[in-house]
């Protein structure tokens, strides 16, 4: 009986119809939250080119987990009922199920298909073996502004502080690993604040990408903030108060500071960002 079981299964998966954007090469777009992600992709997603849901997609983090572990853990692997092929079937059809399930077959094809996801060096070579065209785009900001913000942001303040710090410093290993890639694009935030700096990041993402040069996507950029957040004293709609958040450390505490450097000393320094309170301790 279990035999007939695992035939019916692997015979199941076998005749499961692909997914329309199943030939389509993904674009995700990664990051610790905070790091101007949400920016980016609903700029990117203004691209002709780039069919996008216009949501957040962090499901594919949880469905990524999920299919990783229970393919690479010992005792689920051993316990898979189908070939590793046509259970990465499965998953990659289930991804895109869950991010476009009314896809537009009755035009032509986009160049990419995008979704947001965070990611970690694990789950990004998972995705990577669903879809091996996949290119990633990874935004990384400075320690500092993104834990200031993280503090205050409705979706993250009930953390603690170690968690928030926790959480922005595993962004040396993507980055890391990112580096080791052909398929990785690493953003800096400041150079997205700047209007020179990001045109030529842009002008760089479509000629990795393949993709024609589209202004709307830099002029959204430009325009909009997404979910500001707000300190004593300052207005979260001027682009100055924007550019402040690297001040924000002067409201942390001894405690607070001291662990920040325990934890994102090696990533800030990885980056190249400065710990303002080391340097002026050493001055």
């Amino acid at each position: 009986m279990m035999k007939q079981n695992m035939n019916l299964a692997a015979w199941y998966a076998s005749k499961l119809f692909d997914h329309p954007y199943c030939k389509i090469p993904p674009l995700l777009v990664s990051g610790v939250g905070r790091s101007g992600t949400t920016a980016l992709r609903m700029s990117l997603g203004l691209h002709p080119d780039i069919e996008y849901n216009g949501a957040e997609n962090n499901i594919v983090m949880d469905i990524l987990e999920t299919g990783v572990h229970n393919c690479t853990y010992p005792s689920r692997k051993a316990s898979m009922q189908m070939s590793q092929e046509k259970y990465d079937k499965v998953f990659r059809n289930l991804i895109l199920a869950v991010l476009f399930p009314r896809p537009a077959v009755f035009r032509i094809m986009p160049g990419y298909w995008m979704a947001l996801s965070d990611l970690n060096p694990r789950l990004a070579g998972y995705f990577r073996q669903l879809f091996p065209t996949v290119r990633i785009v990874y935004t990384v900001r400075n320690g500092i502004e993104v834990v200031s913000s993280r503090m205050v942001f409705d979706g993250f303040r009930k953390h603690p502080f170690d968690s928030q710090c926790e959480v922005w410093a595993k962004a040396e290993d993507m980055a890391k690993w990112g580096r080791e890639q052909d398929n990785f694009f690493l953003i800096r935030h400041e150079m997205l604040v700047d209007k020179e700096t990001a045109l030529q990041v842009f002008t760089d993402l479509w000629s990795w990408l393949g993709l024609r040069n589209e202004h709307k996507c830099i002029d959204a950029l430009w325009s909009s903030s997404y979910h500001p957040t707000k300190f004593p004293g300052e207005d979260p709609r001027t682009s100055a108060d924007l550019r402040s958040r690297s001040l924000r450390w002067e409201f942390w505490t001894d405690d607070q500071r001291r662990e920040f450097t325990i934890q994102c000393a090696p990533a800030m320094e990885f980056f190249g960002y400065e710990i303002p309170w080391l340097r002026r301790t050493r001055g």
